[in-house]
């Protein structure tokens, strides 16, 4: 019998128990246990080191690997079982398990993609930059991401659920809280009034803001705003109003407004930080004859011609007033004659420019604010202020210069009574309070500070 060499350890042995390889080697038994193998696929055998060795399987080549189910992971190179494996579309990759978690799925899309590249939204879902793009908006107080089909819209921001639910619930706001105005009354002539009531020393808690708005028959009237200038209070912001509104409806809520912010031991005057500030309606300056900056014109004639009585009306320290609301002087010039309201106006406008600290702050895109006023919890005292208000734009707007530049201020509300045929009782009363001249019926209504 023929004999054979084993390649490997050298031996000879008989022929009839050689073990020969498909590159023609021969090993003996014992050899070809150890250093040969038969691929899984096509069942050739071959050495051991020249064929690719898969969780204990063998396989001669790439193609026997690929035909048993067998891939290779385009990113660390080891071989994966196809039930095992992940192929990406969008990349063109097919990855092992392990090399599958760093691109792990869109939750929204489904797609893979880099872990880097996914964004975490607030239900804890991670998705792609283009779900989050398409379908999610941030929440304007929380940042977290939410379904754009789940954002509650306040005042055109976007909110998630959980801080919509709070901001309802959060009756003070921040100072730079500027809500859609509701309009309350119907104004031919446009000109509604809103007001500003500054109250201190009370807190600014949300268990006080509460019993105030709650104590009211129009719970939406007024909403709360935090102050800086104030040491430990708050700020009440009305909607806009019409004359007829405020005397026939919300004055009985400025009545219930002071009496409960007393009764949480609130104080407004005698704090020496609060104010009271009436903004009117820009769009209410002007009729079909005047313009605004006619009627502006016509207005710094007036304040200025009775800037003394103003100052009495405001209960104001010069201090304060110079500091809050300081009165823009006239231009010393000699041919302030020859001036037309208009040329008045633009002056103002221009004079006024540098701050909203003016007895008249004209920086507001669509209101201009009286801000004279001392805070005050004397619900009359309030009426006033909001009559005082009223009776010097209808003035300004309905009468002349000449008339501006001789008015006292019996003859401004006189004026704008019989011209709008409104009664100014709360401004007249507390006039008569504060001897102003020509005022001279009795006091109906107590009005103190």
């Amino acid at each position: 019998m023929s004999k054979f060499t084993c390649c490997e350890c050298g031996h000879e042995f008989d022929m009839d128990i050689a073990v020969e390889t498909a590159e023609g080697k021969l090993y003996c038994p014992e050899c070809a246990e150890d250093y040969t193998a038969e691929c899984q696929q096509c069942h050739a055998r071959h050495d051991k080191s020249n064929m690719i060795e898969i969780f204990y399987d063998y396989f001669c080549e790439n193609t026997c690997a690929y035909e048993y189910g067998y891939t290779q992971c385009n990113l660390c190179g080891n071989w994966v079982h196809t039930d095992n494996s992940t192929y990406i579309d969008s990349l063109e990759l097919e990855l092992c398990p392990d090399c599958a978690q760093e691109y792990p799925t869109c939750e929204h899309c489904g797609g893979h993609f880099r872990r880097l590249d996914l964004n975490t939204v607030a239900d804890g879902s991670r998705v792609c930059n283009s779900c989050l793009s398409d379908n999610y908006v941030p929440c304007t107080e929380c940042g977290d991401y939410i379904l754009s089909e789940d954002a509650v819209c306040i005042d055109d921001s976007m909110f998630c659920e959980s801080c919509a639910r709070e901001l309802a619930e959060k009756l003070i706001h921040d100072h730079d809280y500027k809500p859609e105005p509701t309009f309350r009354g119907l104004s031919h002539d446009y000109l509604y009034m809103g007001l500003e009531l500054e109250i201190d020393n009370g807190g600014c808690s949300n268990d006080n803001a509460e019993y105030i708005l709650n104590n009211m028959l129009d719970k939406e009237l007024f909403y709360i705003k935090k102050d800086g200038s104030l040491n430990n209070g708050m700020e009440f912001v009305s909607e806009p109003c019409t004359i007829d509104h405020w005397q026939n409806n919300a004055y009985t809520d400025i009545d219930n407004l002071c009496d409960s912010a007393s009764k949480r031991h609130y104080t407004s005057h005698d704090a020496g930080t609060c104010g009271i500030h009436i903004h009117l309606s820009r769009i209410g300056l002007e009729n079909e004859c005047t313009r605004q900056s006619e009627t502006l014109g016509r207005l710094w004639i007036l304040t200025d011609k009775i800037e003394d009585t103003l100052i009495d009306l405001s209960r104001r320290e010069p201090a304060q007033l110079e500091r809050w609301a300081s009165f823009v002087d006239m231009p010393q010039r000699t041919d302030l004659d020859t001036w037309s309201d208009r040329d008045f106006g633009n002056v103002f406008i221009s004079y006024s420019s540098d701050s909203r600290y003016h007895a008249w702050n004209l920086q507001n895109e669509d209101t201009i604010e009286l801000r004279i006023f001392r805070g005050s919890l004397i619900p009359a005292s309030v009426k006033a202020c909001i009559e005082t208000a009223y009776a010097l734009v209808i003035y300004a707007r309905e009468f002349s210069m000449n008339d501006c530049r001789n008015a006292s201020f019996v003859d401004i509300v006189n004026g704008v009574e019989s011209k709008m045929n409104v009664k100014l009782d709360a401004l007249r009363d507390y006039c008569i309070l504060r001897n102003v001249n020509g005022f001279k019926k009795e006091v109906t209504k107590e009005c103190a500070a």
